[in-house]
């Protein structure tokens, strides 16, 4: 089966780091391990088309998410295999805030910024 599409594996991803946790895992063997023995200790937690599409593409979330988690050291899902859920997000939306800050200040200093005739 080929890769997962960046849309698909996203989707996937974000549902299943709530259900499966990823906290420590450092094969796409384990990740797949995790996700199987998630859903087959809460079965109803996922709907049965979501469930036969993850075991569709199971071998390749795992394997694409220790790739993604090597190319972006600082993304989502590299947070979440480090740390947990709950504490990936806070640093996500406090690196979100503090962007947001640099740009209102940016816009500040070209708002009184002089223009020379």
């Amino acid at each position: 089966m080929g890769s997962l599409a960046d849309e698909a594996f996203y989707r996937q991803f974000e549902r299943l780091r709530h259900i499966a946790i990823f906290t420590g895992a450092k094969t796409p063997k384990e990740i797949v391990f995790r996700v199987q023995a998630a859903i087959y200790q809460r079965p109803s937690s996922l709907s049965i088309g979501w469930r036969r599409f993850i075991q569709k593409t199971l071998l390749d979330f795992g394997r694409r998410c220790i790739d993604e988690a090597i190319t972006n050291p600082g993304g989502k899902v590299a947070l979440n295999l480090k740390y947990s859920p709950e504490i990936a997000d806070r640093i996500l939306e406090k690196r979100a805030l503090r962007y947001l800050e640099s740009l209102k200040e940016k816009a500040k200093r070209k708002k009184y910024r002089r223009i020379k005739w």
